[in-house]
């Protein structure tokens, strides 16, 4: 997995795609085809900008389906 710490400053910066809310946070995929496992984040590059509310449904699975979910990435 690479990191990229400038990729993820840059991210949080962005508004959430979901509902626009100005204050984000960078958002992993959770698809092990990303690089996702047990315990581990996906690749930096397979970030989003999702605020605190859609970042937590996102990972709970409550946002969307799984075909949608992938799509943002």
């Amino acid at each position: 997995m690479k990191r990229n710490p400038k990729r993820l400053a840059a991210i949080r910066k962005l508004p959430c795609i979901r509902c626009g809310n100005p204050n984000s946070q960078a958002a992993h995929s959770n698809s092990a085809k990303h690089g996702k496992g047990k315990g581990i984040k996906a690749d930096d590059s397979f970030t989003v900008s999702l605020c605190y509310s859609c970042h937590f449904q996102f990972d709970t699975l409550q946002l969307d389906n799984w075909i949608e979910s992938e799509a943002m990435f």
